[in-house]
Order: structure tokens, then sequence, then C-alpha cells
């Protein structure tokens, strides 16, 4: 049987409609995967970009902000170490005060000490002349060289004068009285005088070691304010010493802090280095992440290509002749993929390339950055280190300065104490020759009197022997004389209403009217 030839058309203009129609599906899913690879493409591309930029920033926002941190704990510690550091004006004035506290400190402290001396001097002047008990008579006090004395010492000697000239005014008015009883007063004089002479050689030598204990005492106390002086040097020079010491210890608690702080430093700097390893090591890992995807991302769109043309082997099999433009056209259009892959390849390498440059451009910058800041700080630690050199030197010469000049006030103040000592010791010899010259002078005084008393004692005698031996003639005489008085003849015969001589300048108790 023959077959239709029109159903034979019919059938193969069919198949010519299914073959058609695949190849539009077919071309329309080649499409489809062709826009799908270059979306996936363009997706991993603005990914890649947008993980660049974003890692890129927060270097750059990193290494601003470690900057700004840096800047600022360089500016603090700038502003602490000019804040601590002191200048050689202040310095300077500093010591300048310190030097003229201890010189005013010298002045007060000698100026007490001469008052002390002074008042010791002073305690012991009354002292001795209330002991001799001799000044009081002629108005005489010791004029002591001080001029913090004079006016105290004046007024005192104004009141004892007008004392001593109220007492001769009192003794004048009782010389009256006592001119009465003149003759009783030298019997008695002469019986305290016999009486007396032992003591009195006593009390002399009573005084005279008296005089001895005081120049021995005077001794003792220019030693004892000698070694007080000695104490007192001594006392300096280990103050002196402590301040050395304490300069000492300064200097080395300086030299810590500036190592602690170097020590600090180069721990931060080690610190800060291991984070940037650490950050570089991140970004390295994180890198390798995304060239992972990137490398499985393409694997698979190799697989996927394979996939399909293995789909398009096997449909070209299955309609090798229906296929031969659709195949010349998928060859040309692999190798257009191809090429644009190559080329993408090419344009991912260059912006890689270029990348890696602009990070090494970086850290190349970051690294000139951290040499140049390095040796500013170098250079700053270095001056800082010079200043510091100067500063001490400086301040070591300052101090010898300072020590000489402490030095030249300690000799003139030795030498003025010296000197004070000095004039103290020759007031005080002359203060003694003239105690010795005035006692002596005493002496020879009292030895006058003395003698004045004797020789006024012995007249008394003879002129009380007078008045007896004329009593004793005119009451012994012969009563019958005719001139004789009745009184007298009443007195021979021991009449008891007739007063009788006793002595003494009183009105006689028989005479009762006269009372």
């Amino acid at each position: 049987m023959s077959q239709n030839p029109w159903k034979g058309a019919q059938q193969n203009e069919s198949l010519r409609s299914e073959n058609q129609t695949k190849l539009t599906k077919q071309s329309a899913e080649r499409l489809r995967g062709v826009w799908e690879q270059q979306t996936r493409e363009k997706q991993i591309e603005v990914e890649t970009w947008r993980r660049f930029y974003q890692i890129k920033h927060e270097q750059s926002k990193e290494l601003a902000e470690r900057r700004q941190a840096f800047k600022l704990a360089t500016l603090e510690e700038e502003t602490r170490l000019l804040a601590e550091r002191t200048t050689p004006a202040d310095e300077k004035a500093e010591r300048y005060a310190k030097l003229k506290a201890k010189a005013l400190q010298l002045e007060e402290d000698r100026r007490l000490a001469n008052l002390k001396l002074v008042n010791e001097k002073y305690e012991q002047q009354f002292r001795f002349v209330s002991d001799q008990n001799y000044s009081y008579y002629y108005g005489y006090l010791p004029r002591e060289g001080c001029d913090l004395l004079r006016k105290e010492l004046s007024k005192r000697k104004a009141q004892e004068i007008s004392e001593d000239r109220r007492v001769q005014i009192i003794m004048n008015q009782q010389a009256k009285q006592l001119a009465k009883e003149q003759e009783l007063y030298f019997d008695r004089l002469q019986l305290e005088q016999q009486q007396l002479s032992p003591e009195s050689q006593l009390e002399c030598a009573k005084k005279a070691e008296e005089r001895r204990e005081l120049v021995n005492v005077l001794h003792k106390q220019i030693q004892q304010k000698e070694a007080e002086k000695q104490e007192i040097l001594a006392g300096k020079i280990r103050e002196h010493q402590e301040m050395e010491k304490q300069n000492q210890e300064l200097n080395a608690e300086k030299e810590r802090l500036l190592q602690e702080k170097f020590l600090r430093r180069n721990k931060i700097r080690h610190d800060l280095d291991i984070c940037l390893q650490a950050k570089r090591e991140r970004l390295a890992g994180e890198q390798a992440k995304v060239n992972a995807v990137d490398t499985m991302q393409l694997k698979q769109a190799k697989e996927q290509a394979v996939k399909q043309r293995e789909g398009l082997s096997a449909d070209k099999r299955r309609a090798k002749k229906e296929c031969l433009q659709y195949m010349d056209y998928v060859r040309q259009t692999k190798k257009a993929e191809q090429l644009y892959e190559r080329q993408l390849e090419c344009m991912v390498d260059d912006k890689v390339n270029q990348e890696a440059q602009k990070a090494a451009e970086c850290k190349a910058r970051e690294r000139a950055a951290r040499k140049a800041l390095i040796k500013e700080t170098a250079d700053v630690c270095r001056q800082q280190i010079e200043q510091k050199s100067y500063e001490s030197v400086q301040e070591k010469l300052s101090k010898i300065k300072e020590a000489a000049e402490l030095k030249t006030i300690l000799d003139k103040t030795r030498q003025e104490t010296e000197k004070q000592l000095v004039d103290q010791q020759m007031r005080l010899e002359n203060y003694r020759q003239q105690l010795e010259a005035q006692i002596s002078e005493r002496h020879q005084q009292e030895a006058q009197m003395q003698e004045e008393r004797k020789r006024e004692q012995s007249d008394g005698q003879r002129t009380e022997a007078i008045v007896q031996q004329r009593v004793y003639d005119a009451l012994h005489s012969e009563l019958d004389d005719a001139d004789r008085h009745p009184w007298r003849k009443m007195l021979a015969h021991q009449h008891p209403d007739i007063p009788v001589w006793t002595g003494m300048l009183a009105i006689s108790p028989y005479n009762r009217a006269l009372k």
C-alpha cells in the first residue's frame, strides 16, 4: 500500500513545527541561562566591590581612629610632661626663696640665741648684785652693752637712784636722832665689831668663793654655747646630706619613671603590631574565603555549562541534521562567552592587581608614616632626654652654687658668732675687771671707814674717860665745899630722888614732871 503524500507532508510539517518549537524553547532557555549567568556575575562583581569597599572603609576608619587615639595620647603625654616640667625661672625663684628662708631662719636663731644669752647674763648680773648687796647703797648697776637691755637698765637705774635719794632723805631725817645716841651707837658698834670680826672674814671668804663659782659658771656657759653651735653646724651638715640623698632618690625615681614609660611605649607599640598582624591575617582569611566562594561559583558555572553542552550534544545526536545551524550558533556563542569570560577574568585580575597595588601603596604609606612617627617620637624623646640632662646639669650646678652660698652664709654666720663670742668674752672680762676694781675700792673704803671708826671710838673713849673722871672727882670731892651744888651733895649720899647718869641721853625716870 502506497503512503499518502499529503499525510507524509503533514507529518513532516508537524515534525518541523515541533523541531522549530524545540529550537525556540532551547534558544529561550539558552538566553535565559546567559541572562542568569550575566546577572550572577554582576551580582558577584557588585558583592565583591561592596565587600572590598567595606573592608577598605573599615580599615581607613580604624586607621583614622588609631591615629586619632595615638595623637590624643601623644598630646596628653606632651601636656602632662610640660605640666610636670618646671622652668628654670621657677626653679631659680624657688631656690632663692629657700635660701632667703634659710637665711631668715639663721638670723632668727641667732637673734633668739643672743636674746637668751642676754637674759641669762642679765639674771646672773642682778643675782650677783643682789648677793653682794653693795650696789644698792651706791646706786651702781653694771651696764651691759646690749641694745635690747639698755632701756630697761636705764629705767631700773633711775628707779634705784630715786630709791637711794629717798633713803638718803630718810637717813638725813634720822641723823638728828642718831646724833643724840652717838655715844651708845659707838659702844654698840665696837661690841658688834669685836663679835663679828671672824664672821666678816668668813663672809669675805664666802664672797670670794661665790666669785670663783660665778667665773666657773660663765666658763661652763661659754663651753655649752660652743657645744650648741657645733651641734647646730652638725645638724646643718646632716640636713645638707639628707638633701643630697633626697635629690639622688628623686633622680633615681625620675630615671625609673622614664624607664617604665619607655617600656610602656614599647609594649603599646608591640600590642599595636600584634593587632595589625591579626587584622592582616583576618583580612587574608576573608579574602581567601571570598576567593574560595568565587572559585566554587565558577566551578558550578562550568559544570552547568558542561551539562548544557552534554544536553546539546544529545539533542544534536537526536537531530543532527536539523541542528547543524544551531550547533554553529552555539559554538559561536560559546566562543563569545569564553572570550567574555576571559575578558572578565582579565578585568577581575586587573582590578585585583590594582587593589593589591593600592593596598601595597597604603601599607607602604602606613609604614612610612609609622617610621616617620617613630622617628619623630624618637626625636622628641631624645630632645626630652637632652633637655632633662641639661636641666639635671643645671640643677647640679645650681645645687653646687647653692651649697657654696650656704657655706658662705654659714662661714659668715660662724665668723659673726665667733666675733660676738669674743666681744661677749671681752665684755665679761671688762665687767669682771670692773667688779674686781669696785670690790678692791670697796675694801679700801671699808678699811678707811674702819680706821675712821676706830679713831672716833678712841676719841670717844678718851672723852668718856675724861667725863667719868670729872664725874668721879665731882662725886668724891669734899662734902664741905661751900661752892658745891646741893644735888651733888645728895648724890654723894646716894639720894634716891636725884637723877643719876646712866650713860644714855634720855630723861631720868626720877624726874616725873618732865615726862
